[in-house]
């Protein structure tokens, strides 16, 4: 029995190297989708709990930079022919989705530690989202020792949501005067009308735009690639002309001892709804990154990639930020594979564990992930995510 197990553990790597260069299938069709979401306090178990409980005088500590919630989702249909280590091309559909909310800091002080006489509570609120629509194809060759690939692709905005604008004020005076006043308005552009649901189709591709993803690889060392990649590379904007504005605003004046007694009147807050017309001018995220992909035994057996990118993201209020990680990957005879890794990606920390199982003419993989927007609590269930993928072909 030991001496099998030990001609298992020689044969399998052999077995990885003289594989190493061939594609796992020549032609595949596949489906990837996944979905996650994550905030910076409760953990998952807290929030499908049947009464969470808060420590507030705790709360405002430990969200020095406010409560933000994040969530994404994408889905993806592939089309791919694999010509061996030298090319390939293929064709992609699919959605692609995020958002997030940010409750300030200082309202988050407000409510869990009360007010202070002479101090006045004012700030903003966070809010983005997007949901874009896009289909395409790649084509990669190798040119003596890069391989180079090439992304175009056209996408439709759904829903786009940027730089809404959320404002509140909290006043408490010595006097005993309270005053509140607050607004917000948010603009939401589609590319056709909230009010009138009949569907142009042709109408709606025309508000499309395009852009296109770069890649190069380059085997720096026989055990080390490097690898550059431009992804969303401007070719012309989306243009989306419906827009669906909410707005309101409230003002709020009492006395403490009357707000007491019950003699106050809650200010009319009616917010109002309308569509328009407008002219938004829609990019997708563009990112600048680079990776490596570093083999310490020469062969595929493990794998340890390391990533750095930078990002111009409009969505979130704060447009430009890196994206960073590294994952290992241990493949076992390009039959079982299973990778874990730590990536802070979109101003949340991710935590992940995935595991693939490839019988050449069918290949599935999951992938789970724990994440938060803080480091410490990305590791403690604050958020989850799912994604999975399938591939079949021969």
């Amino acid at each position: 029995m030991k001496k099998t197990l030990v001609l298992i553990v020689l044969f399998l790597p052999a077995l990885s190297l003289w594989a190493q260069n061939k594609p796992n299938r020549f032609v595949e069709v596949g489906f990837d989708a996944g979905f996650s979401f994550a905030n910076n306090y409760l953990r998952t178990g807290d929030i499908f709990k049947e009464t969470i409980t808060l420590d507030l005088s705790k709360m405002a500590g430990d969200l020095k930079e406010g409560l933000s919630v994040f969530f994404d989702a994408h889905e993806a249909t592939v089309l791919n022919f694999n010509l061996g280590a030298t090319w390939g091309f293929g064709l992609f559909a699919g959605m692609d989705s995020l958002g997030h909310i940010n409750i300030p800091q200082s309202m988050v002080e407000l409510l869990t530690q009360g007010n202070e006489l002479h101090k006045t509570y004012s700030d903003d609120f966070g809010l983005g989202a997007a949901v874009f629509l896009e289909t395409g194809f790649w084509a990669s060759a190798r040119i003596r020792r890069i391989k180079f690939t090439v992304r175009p692709a056209y996408f439709i905005p759904l829903v786009y949501l940027d730089k809404s604008r959320a404002h509140y004020t909290f006043a408490a005076k010595a006097d005993g005067t309270i005053a509140v006043i607050g607004n917000y308005d948010v603009d939401i552009f589609t590319p056709l009308p909230l009010d009138d649901l009949s569907i142009d189709a042709g109408s709606i591709l025309g508000k499309g735009g395009a852009d296109i993803s770069l890649r190069a690889e380059y085997p720096l060392f026989r055990n080390l690639v490097i690898g550059g990649s431009l992804t969303h590379i401007p070719i012309f904007p989306a243009q989306l002309s419906d827009k669906y504005t909410m707005s309101g605003s409230f003002e709020f004046n009492s006395n403490i001892e009357d707000i007491i007694n019950g003699d106050y009147e809650i200010p009319d807050f009616e917010p109002a709804n309308e569509s328009d017309t407008g002219n938004r001018v829609v990019f997708r995220p563009f990112k600048f990154g680079i990776d490596a992909v570093y083999r310490p035994f020469y062969i595929r057996l493990l794998t340890i990639k390391p990533t750095l990118a930078l990002v111009f993201n409009n969505i979130y209020n704060m447009p430009i930020y890196a994206d960073f990680g590294v994952t290992g990957e241990l493949n076992l005879a390009r039959i079982l594979r299973v990778d874990a890794g730590t990536h802070y990606e979109d101003l949340v920390w991710k935590q992940r564990v995935g595991l693939a199982l490839n019988f050449r003419i069918i290949e599935f993989g999951i992938g789970v992930t724990t994440q938060s927007q803080q480091f410490l609590k990305s590791f403690q269930g604050a958020g989850f995510g799912i994604d999975i993928g399938l591939r079949m072909g021969f």
